[in-house]
């Protein structure tokens, strides 16, 4: 095995080891995320991050949102804290990730809504620039093509992952099935406008703000 490897250019080996450890990564995150495995679902970097307070105890909330999941299609499961959801695979969406959990206060529960990505596969073109540039020995034109490819990625991303969030409308039907217990979010900015008229302005952005 030594000997196959030395016999193999530094300049293709090491992109290819690269490329076997990103694809581990990536395997590891897509099974993480079609089993909703609550740890995968509560880390990573979030995109969005909301509170939403009610008036609602927890077994209340609970109760409403359990046969929500199926209306608003989505995949999801219960765990201690809360939910983690996840739209259908036929779905065409940008793989979010979104945990729902709930904090306890004077007032009743705090719902906090965090949206994350899946991010691995942005990871995986990093080795197949070096991949490319080894392989096809244009080392300068092949970064300049694959650095340009890696770039429009990414900024596809960076464009889809708004438009997907936006999609979802922060739970829309959660929202309205807890507006009874008080439950009121700024539709433009997503304030917390718990206690507040609903005749009232966002205090955040000034916009009117209906009810979902």
């Amino acid at each position: 095995m030594t000997s196959l490897t030395a016999a193999i250019p530094t300049v293709i080996l090491f992109p290819l080891l690269m490329l076997a450890a990103f694809m581990i990564v990536y395997l590891i995150e897509t099974v993480a995320y079609y089993s909703r495995a609550g740890w995968y679902y509560r880390t990573g970097p979030a995109i969005l991050r909301e509170r939403w307070q009610s008036a609602a105890n927890a077994e209340q909330v609970r109760e409403i949102i359990r046969p929500l999941l199926r209306a608003d299609q989505l995949v999801g499961r219960e765990s201690a804290d809360g939910f983690q959801f996840r739209q259908r695979a036929a779905s065409v969406n940008a793989w979010t990730r979104i945990h729902l959990w709930f904090e306890n206060t004077e007032r009743g529960v705090a719902l906090h809504y965090e949206v994350r990505p899946f991010y691995s596969m942005g990871l995986l073109l990093f080795p197949i620039v070096w991949l490319s540039s080894g392989a096809f020995g244009m080392r300068g034109l092949t970064l300049v093509w694959s650095a340009g490819l890696t770039a429009f990625v990414f900024a596809g991303y960076k464009w889809i992952m708004p438009w997907d969030v936006a999609r979802m409308n922060r739970l829309p039907t959660v929202r309205r099935a807890l507006a009874p217990f008080g439950l009121s979010v700024c539709e433009r900015c997503g304030y917390d406008l718990f206690g507040h008229s609903t005749a009232s302005r966002c205090p955040e952005c000034g916009s009117d703000s209906p009810p979902p």
